[in-house]
């Protein structure tokens, strides 16, 4: 917008760096942008000032020199008409001023000022109006879009920190369109994962393009001394930018940036659901997953505003409630993944109800209506047809339908289909009862018969107490009363009321009598084998003669006799196997359900595998073998299914006994005795005649300790026991009689672990057993008990002593044992003591053990259960013969010094020194990566209990050869094409006696320590050491690669930028044989022929010749009326100008156009539409790093006014 003059007051503080450097007119760049009455306070001690611009010419008679303290102000017009100022100063202070039209940022004073003032005001006003006034320079006319610069300047020390009031005054109007405080674009990427770089955007998102913003830039608090918008950040840490604009304070803003450049974050998706998850309060709550790369996912959740850590890590979160839930991927970069936001919600399960029958009158349409806590219901036909969408649904037509209620959540929720048929009502038609009659309180029902079933479905049947009036003891059909008996009236009317009710039948229901018993007295019934008659027998209270029989399961075929009369009884006589039924009849013919017989054909029962032989061990009692029948007709535990017999014969007299496992007399050894068996039936099996057979008793000895001991955490010996005949078994059982195994004569068996692993003292038995005869010894009893074996140990495991020393000696401690059971042997393994204590020295009797490592062991009673074992280095200690030794003593850059000593195990401690501050108290130190400043003399202070020794040594380090041949040689090209040759010389570098050996191109090999180097290529240098170690390093010559091509010189206006290739960097420039520079940039071109020439940093250098010039005018105006003369703005001569960038405005500053490199001949024309006669303003920016922008106005002009 555009403001006139105003007096609002803005303070500014200005802060900038202070500088020397003259004539580069840093401070007119940073010319503040003014367009209403301002307060400006200039800073201390040499204010913003800081480049003395008043020593140009063009400022001489205008301004006074050497300025103190100055300041530059900028004024835009936006309205044409008088621009003035006034300036008000402190008391006593002189300020001065000088005002420049259109000036260049780049060269600002080539133009002289046109008003400028170095009255000396002390204290009172200056500026431009009413020139009567002291101090005061004429009004300016200035012109819309006009644009001054405005230097304040005082010569005073004393002015820093002043405050003077700057107030625009005249009938001129001001730009004025950004005068608010900058406003930041937030900074949303912080993070640089996987990322060459980010850029920090701190443009205004509310200030146009015209206000000057100045930027100021940090790292970690350090300055970036850089002003521009946008920063591209390459590095993690804290970067910080100070904003200001329109002379109010400035704006900061602040990022961390973190990640890591070469490591992107990790993928994060969501896996089969979206952000928004809801499930039904009868359902189970989600499981909430994600697909990453990364495996390490952490969940958290959002209450009342707040993140918290749920703890739940991984790809998949069961989530227990309702939430707002975030998911992130993490990595070991700590680079994040973006977070992803999930929303669970719970809604209720979605119910319906209502009638699912309307049965309807002929030519009737009903309503159907449902109750239902959901939000609508839709309603479907029999083909999954959307009929209808509402809690009702009118004028419905005959036929079946389905209504389903939904829920708020989608489908999840909605209810089941609710079923519904409309049909038309059929009138009951053809009713009919019966009284009933029953037998006791069975399948009691009472029920209303329709004819062929008409209305029936759509009926309803009420049951009265009474014929008229009455109590309504139930509705249904059929109906099952709670009473015994009684007489009910039923009364049936349509579900659809389409017709009057029916009158009410009468129906009585009383028992008649109860239903008799029966039961089969046998489960089995059939025929053994030759026999021809079979009993069978029931139980009823049902009378004989009311006891029926029949040979079908319906009783429709009764059973008859010879006679032809129907069997009955509660006992008959059969004469063939099948099914037979029977029934009861009681009182009131209330008969029985119709039981079932049946009569088998039975084999006779059979043993399976019977026995030839009975073994009696020794002259006692038989134990018989338990015997099997091969079918279930015969229960083995029913002590007479089995009958033992002394006789083939096998009267009653010849019984021996009965039952399975029969214990036989020993009067029956070497006899035989007959068994016979009897199924359920009575069938008897045939003879099975039985040897009883006598055998010596099994024996039993041990072949083992039946008393052992073991060590703890050893295995127990093995168990052994042997019988009197190699064929017989010996069985194994544990404390609790559980079998652990068999063995045989001259076998063993280990104890298992789960009966000796928890106990000290475990059982074990044996016995013996013939497996033909099954006969078995006597048990005997195996003992072992766990002992746990002695623990010996030492305070020391190295013992030192002096050379001059008369007793030494090693004591040791024993737990768990005794010490006479102590041994002590030395490293030979031989025994040199027993006990606690080992004499190594006492010269008084004679005793010297020596150095060496001595060891003790120790066992329960002399030979079992070791102890564990002891070891201890006994040392000697003498220094006489210590010295320091390494590998090398001369040594190249970069080498490894190691160091050590001899006889180490006679020094206790050590203290090394040496050149560069070296230092350690290292048995072997080791110096990495030795420079010349690791030359000298090393010591080591050696030291143990009984003296010290200092030793030392020289230490030489020689520079490595890639050091020592230096840079690389560069051949220059000269007019010849030929090449001096250079001397390579490393004579001084190592000693004399070191061997040389050099490799080059075509061959070339030398061992001397100088070359001549004469041709291009890689040359190779070995030094060897007399000690053998060496160094190599390599060395390449080439010929300089420098060019300058017309194509590498870039003409734009008036200036050539040279690009030359190869070579070796930096270059430096010069044109006409003029002085060396170091920028490639050549400004204010005249026409004519040039020579340009380039030198690299090895001193090659190349040159050029030619024209390099484009003549150019920028005219004011153009006349596009088709007359052949001025039609265009002719920019052409700036084809070689690349970058060149030209927008056309209006006067308010509206874009309008842009000129393409392509065609640098604007007609005046926008979308082949003409623009109107006007001034336009054009901005020009060549982009080049050097050219400055061009800004000015067009005018063009089609016809005359």
């Amino acid at each position: 917008m555009k403001k006139h003059i105003n007096f609002i007051i803005i303070f500014l503080l200005f802060a900038v760096s202070i500088g020397s450097a003259q004539n580069n007119y840093q401070d007119i760049s940073k010319a503040l942008d003014v367009c209403k009455t301002s307060v400006l306070t200039f800073p201390s001690p040499s204010g913003y000032g800081v480049i003395d611009d008043l020593k140009e010419d063009s400022a001489k008679g205008c301004l006074s020199t050497g300025e103190q303290n100055s300041i530059w102000l900028k004024v835009t017009i936006a309205q044409s008409g008088q621009f003035g100022f006034n300036i008000i100063t402190p008391s006593q202070r002189d300020y001065d001023f000088a005002v420049y039209e259109s000036i260049n940022v780049n060269n600002p004073l080539n133009t002289p000022p046109i008003r400028c003032s170095f009255a000396k005001t002390d204290g009172r006003s200056t500026g431009i109006g009413d020139s009567s006034q002291f101090g005061f320079e004429d009004w300016i006319s200035a012109t819309n879009g006009k644009i001054y610069y405005i230097l304040i300047n005082s010569t005073q020390t004393a002015a820093s920190n002043d405050q003077i009031q700057f107030e625009l005054t005249g009938t001129a109007e001001y730009n004025c369109d950004d005068t608010a405080s900058p406003i930041l674009p937030t900074w949303e990427d912080t993070s640089i994962c996987g990322k060459d770089f980010i850029e920090l955007n701190a443009q205004p998102t509310n200030l146009s393009s015209s206000v000057q913003v100045f930027y100021e830039w940090t790292k970690d608090g350090v300055s970036l001394d850089y002003n521009n918008p946008t920063l591209n950040v390459t590095e993690v840490g804290t970067y910080s930018v100070s904003v200001t604009a329109n002379l109010l304070p400035p704006i900061e803003q602040t990022a961390i940036i973190t990640g890591n450049p070469s490591d992107p974050p990790p993928t994060l998706e969501l896996d089969g659901h979206d952000t928004d998850v809801f499930f039904c309060e009868t359902d189970n709550t989600p499981t909430l997953k994600v697909t990453s790369n990364s495996n390490d996912i952490k969940w958290f959740i959002v209450h009342k505003g707040i993140l918290y850590d749920t703890g739940i890590t991984g790809k998949e979160y069961k989530t227990s409630s309702t939430g707002v839930f975030i998911v992130r991927a993490y990595n070991d970069s700590k680079c994040d993944s973006k977070s992803i936001t999930i929303t669970v919600q719970n809604y209720p399960k979605v119910s319906i109800s209502g009638e699912t029958k309307y049965p309807i009158c002929s030519g009737q349409t009903p309503s159907l209506t449902v109750s239902t806590n959901g939000k609508t219901v839709e309603w479907y036909d029999s083909t999954n047809t959307l009929r209808h969408t509402g809690l009702s649904w009118s004028n419905v037509p005959l036929g079946e339908y389905y209504a389903i209620a939904k829920g708020i959540s989608g489908e999840s929720c909605d209810s089941a289909p609710f079923n519904i048929n409309v049909i038309e009502d059929a009138t009951p038609t053809g009713l009919s009862a019966e009284d009933v009659f029953y037998c006791g309180i069975q399948n009691l029902q009472l029920k209303i018969d329709f004819k062929d079933g008409i209305g029936e479905q759509e009926a309803i049947v009420t049951w009265y107490s009474q014929e008229t009036g009455g109590v309504i003891k139930s509705r249904g059909n059929p109906f099952v009363p709670k009473e015994p008996s009684g007489i009910y009236w039923a009364e049936v009317t349509s579900n659809a009321y389409c017709t009057q009710p029916t009158g009410r039948i009468r129906v009585e229901f009383r028992p008649s009598g109860d239903t008799p018993t029966l039961k089969p007295e046998s489960d089995f019934y059939g025929f053994c084998q030759n026999q021809t008659e079979e009993i069978i027998t029931v139980i009823s209270n049902a009378s004989s003669d009311n006891v029926l029989w029949y040979l079908d399961k319906n009783g429709t075929l009764p059973l008859l006799d010879s006679t032809g009369t129907q069997v009955k009884g509660k006992q008959i006589s059969v004469t063939s196997s099948g099914n037979y039924w029977v029934q009861a009849i009681g009182t009131n013919d209330c008969k029985s359900s119709l039981v079932k017989i049946s009569v088998l054909n039975y084999k006779a029962p059979q043993l399976k595998d019977p026995p030839t032989e009975i073994f009696s061990c020794g002259n006692t009692d038989v134990e018989t073998l338990t015997l099997y029948a091969t079918d279930n007709t015969v229960d083995m535990s029913d002590p007479n299914s089995v009958e033992w017999y002394s006789n083939s014969d096998l009267a009653s007299q010849n019984l021996i006994g009965k039952g399975n496992n029969f214990i036989l007399p020993q009067e029956y050894i070497g006899e035989t005795v007959y068994v016979q068996l009897i199924n359920r039936i009575g069938c008897f099996s045939i003879t099975y005649p039985m040897s009883v057979v006598y055998k010596d008793p099994t024996t039993i000895t041990a072949s083992t300790d039946l008393e052992q001991f073991y060590c703890q955490d050893v295995t127990p010996n093995p168990l052994g026991a042997k019988t009197n005949d190699d064929n017989y078994e010996i069985i194994w059982y544990n404390s609790d009689n559980i079998e652990r195994g068999r063995t045989k004569n001259g076998e063993t068996i280990n104890p298992h672990p789960d009966d000796y692993a928890s106990n000290d003292v475990t059982i074990y038995y044996a016995e013996a057993i013939n497996p033909l005869s099954g006969c078995t010894s006597e048990r005997l009893e195996f003992t072992f008990t766990k002992i746990t074996p002695p623990i010996i140990s030492s305070d020391i495991s190295e013992l030192n002593y002096c050379k001059d020393s008369e007793y030494e000696e090693l004591n040791i401690t024993i737990s768990n044992g005794d010490p006479q059971f102590i041994k002590w042997f030395d490293s030979t393994d031989t025994e040199v003591g027993t006990g606690t204590k080992l004499v190594i020295i006492d010269l008084k009797n004679g005793i010297d053990l020596g150095e060496g490592e001595f060891y003790a062991t120790a066992s329960s009673d002399g030979k079992n259960c070791a102890s564990n074992t002891i070891f201890i280095q006994v040392n000697e200690l003498d220094l006489s013969d210590t010295a320091i030794t390494t590998p090398n003593t001369i040594l190249f850059e970069g080498d490894t010094l190691e160091f050590s000593t001899t006889n180490p195990t006679d020094i206790e401690t050590y203290l090394w020194t040496g050149p560069n501050d070296f230092s350690s108290d290292l048995a072997n130190p080791i110096i990495e990566n030795v420079t010349l400043d690791h030359t000298g003399q090393y010591n080591v202070l050696m030291s143990n209990k009984c003296e010290s020794k200092t030793n030392s040594i020289d230490i030489l380090v020689l520079e490595n050869v890639e050091t020592a041949l230096g840079e690389n040689i560069v051949f220059c090209k000269n007019d010849t094409g030929t090449i001096d040759p250079v001397t390579k010389d490393l004579s001084n570098k190592y000693p004399q006696d070191y061997i040389f050996q050099w490799y080059g191109p075509n061959g070339f090999s030398s061992n001397e320590k100088t070359i001549t180097i004469s041709e291009v290529g890689r040359y190779v240098l070995t030094v060897t050491s007399p000690e053998g170690n060496s160094s190599t390093g390599s060395l390449a010559v080439l010929f300089s690669t420098l060019d300058l091509q017309n194509e590498n010189i870039k003409t734009c206006y008036n200036q050539t930028l040279l690009q030359p290739i190869g070579g070796t960097q930096p270059y430096q420039y010069a044109l006409d044989n003029g002085p060396w520079q170091s920028s490639p940039i050549f400004t204010n071109i005249t026409q004519g022929f040039h020579t340009y020439k380039v030198q690299d940093a090895n001193g090659c250098v190349i040159e050029t010749s030619g024209e390099y010039y484009t003549p150019f005018v920028l005219r004011k105006a153009f006349t596009p009326n088709g007359d052949g003369y001025n039609d265009t703005w002719d920019l052409s001569a700036l084809q070689g100008c690349t970058n060149l960038d030209v927008k056309i405005f209006d006067r308010y500053g509206r874009y309008l156009y842009q000129i393409k490199t392509n065609n640098l001949k604007w007609d005046g024309n926008i979308n082949g539409k003409p623009l109107p006669n006007g001034t336009y303003w054009y901005v020009m920016e060549f982009n080049d790093g050097a050219t400055p922008i061009l800004k000015g106005h067009i005018t063009i002009r089609r016809t005359k006014d």
